[in-house]
């Protein structure tokens, strides 16, 4: 494994949470973010436009795209784009005590990444007793025969907070966790704590972590990934 590399992450704004841009043909930027509804204190998720990367972005409609009363709150949304050019918005549902655990969602986006189609659709839920109820952070990667979901899971307060992955033929599923996790504490050698916000470019994956022994900063990591035979392999 090569030597991991740390970049000091900066702080959220308050009342935003995990955004995720990404492009659309025509060259429009469409970042989707998390954020509380005045109203009620639930986060949902929103959509909104600029022409350059950095903005300034301009909210897309008054109304939330994402904001299922029975979801306990919806957050880290990330978008992927298929082969056959379908745009996913993915994103995780918070759950609730008394009700359905956290969950991992897909759904199609419109030509114009301003709006949802169709029904979405469930990939997996916090089953394990590892995740502590808790799946979040989704990224997907598709190989010559397998999508692959990575996730994270248990709270990023601790540090058995950590990155899994699960497969299936199709975007849709059905969705099988792998038997062991991905990144750890442990099996990184105690060299990141709490790894997990995992995300797949270029050959590398970027996921963050505790700094300096404490629980005031997270860093983000990188580390060279690769696919052999469909399977993630670091190094």
């Amino acid at each position: 494994m090569t030597p991991l590399r740390a970049h000091r992450r900066g702080r959220r704004r308050t009342g935003g949470w995990a955004p995720d841009v990404t492009v659309l043909p025509d060259g429009t930027f469409v970042l989707y973010f998390a954020a509380a509804v005045a109203a009620t204190g639930q986060m949902c998720l929103g959509a909104a436009t600029a022409a350059k990367p950095e903005g300034p972005y301009q909210p897309s409609g008054d109304q939330p795209l994402v904001c299922a009363s029975g979801d306990g709150g919806d957050i880290d949304p990330q978008t992927f784009l298929d082969s056959d050019g379908t745009r996913y918005l993915l994103y995780k549902s918070n759950g609730k005590p008394t009700g359905p655990p956290a969950a991992i969602w897909s759904q199609k986006l419109g030509a114009d990444g301003r709006g949802l189609t169709g029904a979405r659709t469930e990939l997996l839920i916090a089953d394990l007793s590892a995740e502590k109820g808790v799946v979040e952070a989704p990224s997907v990667v598709k190989t010559p025969s397998r999508y692959l979901l990575f996730y994270s899971a248990d709270t990023f307060q601790s540090t058995g907070y950590h990155t899994c992955y699960a497969t299936a033929p199709t975007l849709s599923g059905p969705f099988v966790k792998a038997d062991a996790q991905f990144l750890s504490t442990d099996l990184l050698g105690g060299k990141v704590d709490a790894p997990g916000g995992a995300d797949v470019v270029d050959g590398h994956i970027y996921f963050h972590g505790w700094l300096n022994g404490g629980r005031t900063a997270r860093g983000l990591y990188e580390l060279p990934i690769s696919f052999p035979g469909d399977t993630p392999q670091l190094g």
